[in-house]
């Protein structure tokens, strides 16, 4: 456990959680600072699968390891509140902002203070649905940074494309790059091809170019020609196929002559940091737990 200073024994502070599928990171923070944290844990949404006792353990046990009581004040934002989530909570349709979050919480047993937030949901003109749950506040935290940023970017296994009007997250889509990029190493023809992870940029740069030359999705059978003459190593095909795959993610998503404000975590972000600017557009970033942090203060102020 990093610890920032000493915890006082008085004043406004509260216990943050940014409740992942895979990971969960807390912090006791007051609405300026962070005091203690943040902890790191691997016991995510997916491993507690829905069962209320292991939230209740696994929180019961980040609150004894930092000497905090149970009657705390606690604020979870995350997969906490999905079907796989302590209590399955509900969504606010967009127009959203994060005055809207102040009543859109649920309790649980055993914590007085504690609140559960829901997430976002947003409704295409063709009827289909768009739902977030944890970015809307890495969103409101980046607007406390950023306020005139009208597109903000979530990279990850299902990137966010976010639309901001009047510092509201105005409507959204959902890519699953992510998603694509795991099962095309893992399960296709080219996972005999990659020979290592290893991230090598000019081959990242050579798969962004070949998605700039209008090559799309169903242009993917290019890379493996391109390994088979011998274009692409295997050392590098990681990396070429990571650029093809975010630079037609951007391609799709991202409006023209909009600059794209990035939150999320190292190393990804710089990535599409660097497909952005090759692509012309430009970005400006902002760390994804910092994010996370800001906006949770920033309902806390409300």
């Amino acid at each position: 456990m990093e610890r920032k200073n000493e915890i006082p024994v008085s004043g406004e502070r509260f216990v943050i959680c940014d409740w992942g599928s895979s990971h969960l990171r807390a912090a006791l923070v007051t609405s300026e600072v962070v005091l203690y944290g943040p902890v790191r844990s691997d016991r995510g949404a997916k491993a507690l699968a829905g069962r209320a006792e292991g939230y209740r353990a696994e929180l019961s046990r980040i609150l004894e390891e930092a000497g905090l009581s149970p009657g705390i004040e606690i604020r979870i934002s995350g997969m906490a509140g999905s079907k796989l989530g302590w209590r399955e909570t509900g969504y606010l349709p967009t127009p959203v902002g994060v005055a809207d979050f102040s009543e859109h919480h649920w309790g649980v047993p055993d914590f007085p203070g504690l609140r559960l937030y829901g997430g976002v949901s947003h409704e295409n003109p063709d009827g289909s649905m768009e739902v977030m749950r944890g970015e809307e506040f890495q969103i409101f935290g980046l607007l406390g940074i950023f306020p005139e940023a009208e597109v903000i970017c979530l990279p990850g296994t299902h990137s966010k494309w976010v639309r901001i009007e009047d510092g509201k997250i105005a409507s959204f889509r959902t890519v699953m790059t992510g998603d694509l990029f795991h099962a095309l190493c893992e399960a296709t023809i080219f996972r005999e091809q990659i020979t290592s992870h290893r991230y090598v940029e000019s081959a990242f740069l050579a798969g962004c170019s070949l998605a700039m030359e209008g090559n799309s999705l169903d242009d993917l059978f290019k890379l493996r020609s391109a390994f088979v003459f011998s274009k692409v190593r295997g050392d590098e095909f990681h990396s070429f196929l990571s650029g093809f795959l975010i630079a037609n993610e951007i391609r799709f998503a991202a409006p023209s002559g909009t600059m794209v404000h990035l939150c999320g975590a190292e190393p990804l972000v710089d990535r599409y940091a660097l497909a952005l600017d090759t692509m012309g557009i430009r970005s400006e970033l902002v760390e994804g737990w910092a994010a996370v942090t800001r906006g949770h203060q920033a309902l806390f102020l409300r």
